[in-house]
C-alpha cells in the first residue's frame, strides 16, 4: 500500500532524490514532533487533508499570521504546541508588491541539498525535462548556514544550472546566523549577490523550514504561488 514520505530538514535530501530520480511525489512538511493535537497555526491542520489528495485534486494554503522563533523544549512536554510570537511577512527580493508564478514544485533544505549538486540524485534539469513548457518552482530554506555559506551554496547551484528551468524561487525563513559584529555580509546580501539580474522572481521569508509553521509541499505537484503585500498563497494540483 503506497504511503507518503513526509518531513523536512535532513529528510528533504531523501525526498528530493526520490522525486528527482523516479518522479514519485514526496511531501515536504512537518516532522513527527510537530504533529500534536493542539497545533492550531492555520497550516499544520491542512497537512492530513493534503496527504489525502487524489489525482486531479488541488488545494490552496495561505501564509500564516504568526511564526515561531524560539522553540519550547519537547523533552519537558511532548505535546507542546508552537510558540507563535512573531508576525509573518513574506517578502519579494525585487521589491515587488505583487507576484504570481507557476511550475512543478521541487526543493528542500539548502544545507543538505547542496551536497546533491553534480550527482545523479540532484539532476534538476533532467527532472524539469519531464514537464516540458511548465518550468519549476524551486523552494529552499536555510537551517544553520552563515550568510557566506548560503551565498556559496546558492552560487554552486546557479553555476550547476539549477536555475535554468525555474519560473520562480521561494525561500523559507532563515534560522541560520545573520551578520553580527565584524561580520557585515548579511543573509539578504547573499540573496542579492546570487539572484541580482536573474529574470525570475524571488520570494523569501515564506512559511517553509525550521521556523514553523510551514506549508506542506508535494514535490512534483503543479504549483501556483501568489504573493501580495506581505502575504502569500500556494495552490497545488495533482496533475
Amino acid at each position: 500500500t503506497p504511503k507518503w514520505l513526509l518531513g523536512y530538514s535532513d529528510i528533504s535530501t531523501l525526498l528530493f532524490a526520490i522525486t528527482c530520480t523516479t518522479g514519485v511525489s514526496t511531501a515536504h512538511g512537518m516532522n513527527l514532533m510537530d504533529a500534536v493535537l493542539d497545533q492550531k497555526d492555520g497550516l499544520s491542520e491542512q497537512t492530513y487533508e493534503i496527504l489525502s489528495l487524489r489525482a486531479g485534486d488541488s488545494v490552496t494554503q495561505n501564509s500564516s499570521k504568526k511564526f515561531q522563533r524560539h522553540f519550547r523544549d519537547f523533552s519537558e512536554n511532548v505535546g507542546v504546541s508552537f510558540n507563535l510570537t512573531e508576525d509573518t511577512e513574506w517578502k519579494a527580493l525585487g521589491g515587488e508588491s505583487e507576484l504570481r508564478f507557476t511550475g512543478r514544485l521541487m526543493g528542500g533544505c539548502l544545507d543538505t541539498l547542496r551536497n546533491l549538486v553534480g550527482t545523479p540524485y540532484g539532476n534538476l534539469n533532467d527532472f524539469a525535462s519531464r514537464f516540458k513548457n511548465e518550468g519549476l518552482i524551486l523552494y529552499l530554506e536555510n537551517s544553520g548556514s552563515t550568510p557566506s555559506e548560503v551565498c556559496r551554496s546558492l552560487w554552486n547551484m546557479k553555476l550547476a544550472g539549477w536555475f535554468q528551468s525555474v519560473n520562480g524561487v521561494v525561500l523559507g525563513r532563515s534560522s541560520g546566523p545573520d551578520a553580527t559584529g565584524a561580520e557585515s555580509f548579511s543573509y539578504l546580501d547573499a540573496l542579492r549577490d546570487v539572484f541580482e539580474g536573474c529574470k525570475f522572481p524571488v520570494v523569501f521569508d515564506a512559511d517553509i523550514g525550521h521556523l514553523p509553521p510551514q506549508l506542506t509541499i508535494l514535490n512534483g505537484s503543479y504549483g501556483e504561488l501568489r504573493f501580495k503585500d506581505g502575504a502569500g498563497s500556494l495552490k497545488q494540483s495533482l496533475v
